[in-house]
Protein backbone atom coordinates (compact mmCIF):
# COMPACT_ATOMS: atom_id res chain seq x y z
CA UNK A 1 0.00 0.00 0.00
CA UNK A 2 1.58 3.05 -1.22
CA UNK A 3 1.31 5.75 1.75
CA UNK A 4 1.00 9.52 1.34
CA UNK A 5 2.35 10.36 4.47
CA UNK A 6 5.99 10.10 5.44
CA UNK A 7 6.42 11.98 8.69
CA UNK A 8 4.26 10.06 10.62
CA UNK A 9 0.60 10.39 11.13
CA UNK A 10 0.58 12.92 14.40
CA UNK A 11 1.80 15.83 11.78
CA UNK A 12 -2.05 15.25 10.48
CA UNK A 13 -3.53 15.92 13.74
CA UNK A 14 -6.99 17.73 11.69
CA UNK A 15 -6.68 14.27 9.57
CA UNK A 16 -6.60 12.59 12.59
CA UNK A 17 -8.79 14.36 14.66
CA UNK A 18 -11.52 14.33 11.75
CA UNK A 19 -11.13 10.65 9.75
CA UNK A 20 -9.65 8.61 12.40
CA UNK A 21 -5.90 6.86 12.67
CA UNK A 22 -6.86 4.02 10.30
CA UNK A 23 -4.59 3.18 7.39
CA UNK A 24 -7.39 3.79 4.65
CA UNK A 25 -7.26 7.13 5.53
CA UNK A 26 -3.58 8.06 4.43
CA UNK A 27 -3.50 5.14 1.90
CA UNK A 28 -3.35 6.85 -1.68
CA UNK A 29 -7.37 6.14 -3.36
CA UNK A 30 -7.99 4.24 -6.30
CA UNK A 31 -10.30 5.33 -8.92
CA UNK A 32 -11.69 3.88 -12.19
CA UNK A 33 -10.77 6.55 -14.34
CA UNK A 34 -12.07 4.65 -18.03
CA UNK A 35 -14.92 3.95 -16.18
CA UNK A 36 -16.07 6.96 -15.10
CA UNK A 37 -17.25 8.25 -18.64
CA UNK A 38 -20.31 10.07 -18.07
CA UNK A 39 -22.62 11.96 -15.28
CA UNK A 40 -24.59 9.32 -15.16
CA UNK A 41 -21.85 7.40 -13.41
CA UNK A 42 -21.89 9.12 -10.29
CA UNK A 43 -25.28 7.88 -9.31
CA UNK A 44 -24.37 3.89 -9.25
CA UNK A 45 -24.46 2.82 -5.72
CA UNK A 46 -22.03 0.17 -5.97
CA UNK A 47 -18.23 0.69 -6.36
CA UNK A 48 -17.82 -1.20 -9.73
CA UNK A 49 -16.64 -4.30 -10.49
CA UNK A 50 -12.63 -4.59 -9.95
CA UNK A 51 -11.90 -5.02 -13.97
CA UNK A 52 -13.58 -1.08 -14.20
CA UNK A 53 -10.35 -0.18 -12.60
CA UNK A 54 -8.31 -1.42 -15.21
CA UNK A 55 -5.41 0.91 -15.92
CA UNK A 56 -4.93 1.56 -19.84
CA UNK A 57 -2.33 3.45 -19.38
CA UNK A 58 0.24 1.17 -17.52
CA UNK A 59 -1.81 -1.45 -19.28
CA UNK A 60 -2.32 -3.80 -15.87
CA UNK A 61 -5.19 -4.43 -14.10
CA UNK A 62 -5.80 -3.35 -10.23
CA UNK A 63 -4.23 -5.77 -7.78
CA UNK A 64 -7.04 -7.35 -5.71
CA UNK A 65 -5.90 -6.00 -2.25
CA UNK A 66 -5.91 -2.33 -3.83
CA UNK A 67 -9.50 -2.99 -4.82
CA UNK A 68 -10.21 -4.66 -1.42
CA UNK A 69 -9.29 -0.85 -0.18
CA UNK A 70 -11.12 0.64 -2.38
CA UNK A 71 -14.26 -1.19 -1.13
CA UNK A 72 -13.35 -0.85 2.66
CA UNK A 73 -12.59 2.86 1.87
CA UNK A 74 -16.20 3.00 0.54
CA UNK A 75 -17.44 0.82 3.91
CA UNK A 76 -15.66 2.85 6.07
CA UNK A 77 -16.89 6.22 4.94
CA UNK A 78 -20.67 4.71 4.53
CA UNK A 79 -20.71 5.98 1.04
CA UNK A 80 -24.23 5.41 -0.99
CA UNK A 81 -23.01 6.21 -4.57
CA UNK A 82 -19.79 6.81 -6.70
CA UNK A 83 -20.00 10.78 -6.28
CA UNK A 84 -19.47 9.82 -2.78
CA UNK A 85 -16.85 7.97 -3.74
CA UNK A 86 -15.52 10.56 -5.92
CA UNK A 87 -15.30 13.10 -3.73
Amino acid sequence: MSHLLKSGKDNFRHTTKYLDHDNVVFAKGVYPYFYMTDCSKFDETQLPPIDAFYDRLKDEPLAQTDYERARLTSYKFNMVNMHQYHD
